[in-house]
């Protein structure tokens, strides 16, 4: 039976595949999708002639791979999700989907799927997908910038905040640290909403972050996560010098202690790690 790559090229595709899935929460990679839509065209090509091995199938299979593509007009074909990707991308550049409709093809894409919907001709999936991504359906309505979503994302850093004693949410912190570096994104060029940087402000909200170097800067802050989940799992924080990244890291933490070389800010966070009962530093 013909394999249309090696093995390690086409495992490397599928590892890709993967990822997409993760990131995007379906495997309907578009044909515009540079190699790897390419890749997902010819396992589709190949399984449709009957030429693809037992192990390429079931491979894909289990990421929930769609081996049957809609065309044009199906509720989410290749090319319908082409122009959802390059909507996301826009949303994430200027934090809404208001897209002018002189904003060529993007525009007037954004602009039919307003006009199918107000004549009820917008496919249930479609509308789910833009539902989900806070898509505007009526531009004649005024804009709220502090709508229901930002607004539960504000809750969320308010009780990080609460809990940490600080909003520099790390990346890592899964939805939250996303949201939180968007939230930047937007202030550093000029695009937060007044009302919206308003309330982040009265926060305490940390709008620049300092470098890597400093204590309490965005990688400090993520291994203080993983120590407190480390001591969350093990009820103490006496992390063993073998524990890799975080025991080399809590050691270091010790060292400085112990050489009277921690900031007054360092400082300041102990206390926040021996109301965790944590002590690490002793």
């Amino acid at each position: 039976m013909s394999r249309p790559q090696g093995d390690e090229a086409w495992d490397a595709m599928l590892e890709e595949l993967k990822e997409f899935q993760e990131k995007k929460g379906h495997c309907r990679v578009p044909a515009t999708n540079g190699k790897l839509g390419n890749w997902v065209s010819a396992q589709r090509k190949w399984y449709k002639k009957g030429k693809l091995n037992e192990e390429r199938f079931q491979k894909p299979q289990g990421l929930g791979f769609t081996w049957v593509v809609y065309d044009y007009s199906g509720p989410l074909g290749g090319d319908w999700l082409a122009m959802f990707a390059n909507l996301k991308k826009f949303q994430e550049d200027n934090g809404h989907c208001r897209v002018p409709g002189a904003d060529g093809k993007l525009g007037a894409w954004v602009f039919t799927q307003r006009k199918r919907h107000k004549q009820g001709k917008l496919t249930k999936e479609r509308f789910q997908k833009l539902q989900e991504m806070g898509f505007t359906w009526d531009v004649h309505a005024s804009f709220d910038p502090l709508g229901e979503d930002w607004l539960a994302m504000f809750a969320n850093l308010k009780k990080f905040q609460e809990e940490n004693g600080h909003s520099r949410v790390p990346r890592a912190h899964e939805k939250l640290g996303s949201w939180v570096c968007f939230q930047r994104k937007l202030y550093n060029q000029g695009k937060l909403n007044k009302a919206r940087f308003q309330k982040l402000q009265e926060l305490g909200f940390t709008w620049v972050l300092r470098d890597s170097s400093d204590p309490l800067g965005e990688d400090w802050l993520a291994m203080f996560a993983n120590l407190k989940k480390f001591q969350e799992g093990n009820g103490h924080s006496r992390v063993s010098t073998g524990d890799g990244k975080l025991g080399n890291w809590v050691s270091t933490q010790r060292k400085s202690f112990n050489q009277g070389k921690l900031t007054k800010e360092i400082s300041e966070a102990r206390r926040a790690w021996f109301h965790l009962g944590c002590t690490c530093l002793v």
